[in-house]
C-alpha cells in the first residue's frame, strides 16, 4: 500500500476509537445527573477511562514496534468495543472498571498509528501527514459531540454509549485490510535497552512534562466546557453542546495546520510551533474565564474556538517531535512512553479542575488553574531547546536540513 493509503487507513481507526474515547466526556452531563454525582466525581469517570490509557501505552507501543502497527490497531479496536459495551450497563463502580479496561486498549492506537505514518512519510513532508492522522482525534469528539447528546436525550446514556461502542469496528475493519511491511523482531534484551535509552532522552522527557501539563487544556474543554457554559453562564444545553462542537472543529483544523505550518515555515523544527500553541492556549484559557454572565455569546465562542485550535490541535504536532527525537525503529515505543506524561495528565487534570470547581462554586477558578499550568509549561520547551547536541537529518532528495533541537 501507499503512504497516503496508510495514512487513511490510521485516520479511520483512530476516529472510530476516539469517537467512543472522546464520547465519555461528552456523556459525562448525562451520566453525571444519572448517577447524582458532583463535579469531582464525574472527573474521576473520564479519569478511569485514561488510567487505562496510561498503563498500556509503553506495552503498545513496544508490541508495535516489535510485530507491526496492524495488529496493534485491530486489537485496539475490538478491545473497546468489547469493554465500552461492558460500561453501559455497569453501575458506577463497574462502570470505573470497565472504562479502565477500555483504556487500555484504546490507548494502543497512538503509538501504532503514529509509527505508521512515521515510516510512510520522510521528515520535510511528515508534519502535515501525521496532522491529519491526529484529526482523526478531534473529527471522533466533533462527531461524538453531536450524535451522542442527541442520542442520549432519545434513548439515555447507557443506550448511547452501548451503540457507540460498535463504532470502533470500522476502525478495526479498515485495519486488517490494510497490507504493511513486516517488521524485523529484536530480542528481549534490546527491547528493554531500548526503552531504557528512550527513558534517558531528556528531550523526550521534557516532550512529556510540556504535555502533562498542556493535556489539562484538552480535557477541561472535553469535559467541562459544556458544563461551565450551562451551569456558569446560564446557557441552554444545546447551545452549550454547539459550543462544544465548535471547539471540537476547530481542534481538527488546528492539527492540520499546525503540522502544515511547521512543515511550510518551521524547516520541520516542531518546538517552534507548540510555543505558539502554548501562548494561544493561555488566551483562550483567559478569554473562557472572563467571560461575564450576561452577554458572554462572543467571549465564550472566541475561547471555545482558539482554545479548540490549540488545546485539542497540539497533539500532531508533539507526536511528530516525539518520534522524530526516538532512535531508529522505536518511534512507537517513544511514543507510548511519552504518552505516560500525557495520561498522567489527563487521570489528574479531569478531577482536579472539578474539584476546584467544587470547592470554590464555580467553574471560573478551574480556568484560572489552567491557565497558570499553561504559562508553566513554556518551561519544559526552553529545556528541550537548552539540551544539546542538536540534531542534524536529511531531507529525501539527499540535501541536508536545517540543525535543530527538535
Amino acid at each position: 500500500m501507499g503512504p497516503w493509503q496508510l495514512l487513511a487507513i490510521a485516520f479511520a481507526a483512530q476516529g472510530a476509537i476516539s469517537f467512543v474515547e472522546l464520547g465519555v466526556p461528552v456523556l459525562a452531563p448525562y451520566i453525571k445527573d444519572g448517577f447524582g454525582l458532583s463535579a469531582f466525581a464525574v472527573g474521576i469517570v473520564v479519569t478511569s477511562l485514561n488510567v487505562g490509557r496510561f498503563i498500556g501505552s509503553v506495552p503498545a507501543g513496544q508490541v508495535a514496534d516489535r510485530i507491526g502497527e496492524r495488529l496493534v490497531l485491530v486489537a485496539s479496536g475490538l478491545g473497546l468495543t468489547v469493554f465500552a459495551a461492558l460500561a453501559a450497563g455497569a453501575g458506577y463502580g463497574l462502570l470505573l472498571l470497565a472504562l479502565a479496561l477500555a483504556g487500555i486498549f484504546s490507548g494502543a492506537a497512538t503509538p501504532a498509528g503514529s509509527k505508521l505514518v512515521l515510516v510512510a512519510f520522510p521528515r520535510e513532508r511528515r508534519g502535515l501527514p501525521m496532522g491529519i492522522r491526529q484529526a482523526a482525534i478531534p473529527l471522533g469528539a466533533l462527531a461524538a459531540s453531536i450524535a451522542l447528546p442527541l442520542m442520549a436525550d432519545a434513548w439515555g446514556w447507557r443506550l448511547t454509549l452501548a451503540i457507540a461502542a460498535a463504532i470502533p469496528l470500522v476502525g478495526t475493519a479498515a485495519a486488517i485490510a490494510a497490507r504493511t511491511p513486516t517488521n524485523v523482531p529484536t530480542s528481549a534484551a534490546a527491547r528493554r535497552g531500548t526503552l531504557a535509552e528512550i527513558a534517558r532522552n531528556r528531550k523526550i522527557t521534557y516532550a512529556g512534562i510540556w504535555a502533562l501539563l498542556f493535556v489539562g487544556g484538552q480535557y477541561a474543554l472535553l469535559t467541562y466546557l459544556a458544563l461551565y457554559l450551562e451551569d456558569d453562564l446560564g446557557f441552554s444545553r444545546t447551545a452549550a453542546f454547539t459550543l462544544l462542537a465548535v471547539s471540537n472543529a476547530s481542534g481538527f483544523v488546528g492539527r492540520l495546520a499546525w503540522g502544515w505550518l511547521s512543515d511550510r515555515f518551521f524547516d520541520s523544527r516542531r518546538r517552534p510551533g507548540l510555543i505558539a500553541v502554548t501562548v494561544a492556549g493561555v488566551l483562550s484559557a483567559a478569554l473562557l474565564g472572563a467571560a461575564p454572565v450576561h452577554g458572554a455569546i462572543v467571549m465564550a465562542s472566541a475561547g471555545a474556538a482558539l482554545g479548540g485550535f490549540c488545546l485539542i490541535g497540539w497533539q500532531g504536532l508533539w507526536v511528530t517531535m516525539v518520534s522524530e527525537l526516538a532512535p531508529e525503529g522505536s518511534s512507537a515505543t517513544a511514543v507510548g512512553f511519552a504518552l505516560l506524561f500525557t495520561n498522567a495528565g489527563i487521570v489528574i487534570w479531569p478531577p482536579l479542575l472539578g474539584l476546584t470547581a467544587d470547592l470554590t462554586g464555580s467553574f471560573r477558578w478551574s480556568w484560572v488553574l489552567l491557565g497558570t499550568a499553561l504559562l508553566l509549561s513554556l518551561w519544559p520547551l526552553d529545556a528541550i531547546r537548552r539540551v544539546g547536541p542538536r540534531e542534524a537529518w536529511v531531507r529525501e532528495d539527499g540535501t541536508p536540513g536545517e540543525l535543530s533541537e527538535s
